[in-house]
């Protein structure tokens, strides 16, 4: 099968655009409002464009139980927006896991400093409310042989 000039004309170019870098647009843009008492560590962009960041400072021995939530406006903006506070968690933590989950909530689980080292909290943002998660103690021996 022979091709015409201008077919192999057309593969020879669509073939140069897949050789090509991909190339992200986009500039950064400084939030105007910070959260009035500072936030360190954790920050998820939740599936509704909402950011939570675990509420803390540097110096401080455990983060949370306290989160911030910056919403963005009706233009998806987050500029000019303010930081709310979520309602506490039950546990305080510091160096934990954290997940958004496809359901759109916020797991956390665990900590090396705090009194939530064997728990486990989900972040619902349609009720703007915390759950406990009870983890199977099983799961909580890690000694070796079990891990």
């Amino acid at each position: 099968m022979k091709l015409s000039m201008f077919a192999a004309r057309i593969l020879l170019v669509g073939s140069l655009f897949l050789t090509m870098p991909a190339m992200a647009g986009g500039t950064w843009t400084q939030v105007t409002n910070l959260p009035p008492g500072g936030f360190f560590g954790h920050m998820h962009l939740l599936t509704d464009g909402t950011v939570i960041s675990e509420q803390g400072t540097q110096f401080a021995l455990t983060q949370g139980p306290k989160w911030w939530l910056l919403k963005p406006d009706n233009l998806g903006h987050y500029t000019n927006v303010t930081w709310t506070n979520t309602p506490s968690m039950s546990f305080q933590r510091e160096d934990f896991a954290s997940q958004v989950l496809q359901n759109g909530k916020l797991m956390v689980a665990g900590g090396e400093v705090g009194n939530g080292g064997g728990s486990s909290e989900i972040y619902d943002p349609v009720s703007n409310t915390w759950t406990t998660v009870t983890i199977p103690a099983a799961w909580l021996n890690l000694s070796p042989g079990n891990g």
